[in-house]
């Protein structure tokens, strides 16, 4: 692996309660972390659902099939515990000051393990006023790292 992953959303068949009994029926959508090999395409892997603890099959971009439905204790899918171990304190720490997603969790350790020093890794992001508030962190090293705070006046990601 030459090259970071990416985060994508990957539809489930839950709703949220806000939508329940609404005319216009959206399914959750939730952020998974994928690698990418050689020939650009993303490795194939599990995910759950943030909502409804369903587990998907990731398989392209933004596509998956469902696995297994329900609240299941899925054991191989990776869990945020999991990734914490491999990671130094001060990283765990701002991950979880920030309650990041699985998918920020899994894109930190990837950055980690492959060195992808400089990059920045959106750790929250709030609209306000029509402007994106976010927190970035810029993984410097193993045991550096940079906080930071920028306004984002559109759509364009960082």
């Amino acid at each position: 692996m030459d090259r970071p992953g990416i985060k994508h959303l990957i539809e489930c068949h839950c709703t949220l309660k806000i939508y329940e009994g609404s005319d216009d029926h959206l399914y959750h959508k939730f952020p998974v972390y994928s690698k990418i090999d050689e020939s650009g395409k993303i490795l194939e892997k599990l995910a759950q659902c943030n909502h409804c603890q369903t587990i998907h099959r990731v398989y392209e971009m933004c596509k998956s099939d469902i696995i297994r439905s329900g609240k299941d204790d899925h054991k191989t899918a990776v869990n945020k515990e999991d990734i914490a171990l491999q990671l130094s304190d001060k990283i765990n720490n701002v991950l979880r000051r920030y309650d990041c997603d699985i998918s920020t969790w899994e894109q930190v350790l990837d950055y980690c393990e492959n060195e992808y020093w400089d990059q920045k890794i959106i750790l929250n992001r709030e609209l306000v006023e029509g402007k994106y508030h976010v927190k970035i962190v810029t993984l410097l090293s193993e045991s550096k790292i940079k906080i930071e705070n920028k306004v984002i006046e559109n759509d364009i990601q960082i």
